[in-house]
């Protein structure tokens, strides 16, 4: 999957070395975290899923991109797919899962959207099509929004660490476009 890719306001690419005290810092936030088993990572935490990452980009050739504005340089936020091995069943876990978080001062500007679809598309294309899977908090209206919008269907729901889950699934068209 290609390293990079470009949008009206985004550019979605690699991590470097450099992006990783920002990644800490969003990844610390309460905010970020309230819908994504609502205790902040440490900076060990992040460390230890920074390197899984890479480690995914080698293995896998696909993983989580970080998201910078255009405009300004800075970075925003993550995006991509990855393989969560939650235990969730078959129908879950055998598939990539995406996920997205966007730094609270960057959120309302429609950065969520612009990202998650823009990787969608670059997935679809390089991937032939493979179906990916997504989940939510109950409670996260925004980012169940952003998932239907990008082609999720709910497949069922679960617990997950304490939270109600949705689990979700999108199966691209043979175009590579979400039905």
């Amino acid at each position: 999957m290609s390293e990079m890719v470009t949008t009206e306001r985004l550019i979605l690419r690699l991590p470097r070395e450099s992006d990783f005290e920002t990644y800490v810092r969003i990844w610390a936030d309460p905010e970020v975290v309230r819908f994504i088993g609502g205790v902040p990572r440490s900076r060990e935490k992040c460390r230890e899923v920074w390197e899984k990452n890479l480690e995914s980009w080698k293995s896998n050739g696909f993983g989580n991109w970080v998201i910078e504005e255009r405009e300004s340089g800075a970075v925003i936020g993550q995006v991509g797919f990855f393989y969560g091995e939650r235990r969730l069943g078959s129908d879950f876990d055998v598939s990539p899962e995406c996920g997205w978080v966007i730094a609270p001062e960057f959120s309302g500007k429609g950065y969520g959207s612009e990202a998650v679809l823009a990787a969608h598309l670059r997935m679809d294309d390089c991937s032939d099509g493979m179906r990916t899977v997504c989940m939510i908090e109950l409670e996260h209206e925004a980012s169940l929004h952003l998932a239907r919008k990008a082609g999720y269907r709910e497949m069922r729901r679960a617990e997950y660490q304490g939270a109600q889950l949705i689990l979700m699934e999108r199966k691209p068209d043979k175009a590579g476009l979400a039905p």
